[in-house]
């Protein structure tokens, strides 16, 4: 059985990720804002939160050199990363 359209549309707006990498990006990006969220900035360092370090260590340079997806990049644009 395949699902609908409209069925894969309705998991999707619940959260569903039919990839796990982009569940595995979403997860980080969350965790991002929930660091933002404490701290008031995004400055990570790898003492705090090594995995969450690495990750924005390869982001930053990624949207930097604009090879993010658009989606990612107006996300990780909305926090201001380019120049941390």
């Amino acid at each position: 059985n395949k699902l609908t359209e409209e069925q894969k549309s309705r998991l999707e707006v619940l959260g569903l990720r039919w990839n796990a990498l982009d569940s595995e990006w979403e997860n980080r990006f969350l965790e991002l804002l929930a660091f933002k969220n404490v701290h008031n900035h995004i400055m990570v360092t790898q003492k705090e939160n090594y995995e969450l370090w690495q990750w924005m260590t390869v982001q930053r340079r990624s949207f930097n050199n604009g090879k993010l997806l658009p989606e990612r990049q107006k996300k990780l644009g909305s926090v201001d990363i380019s120049h941390r």
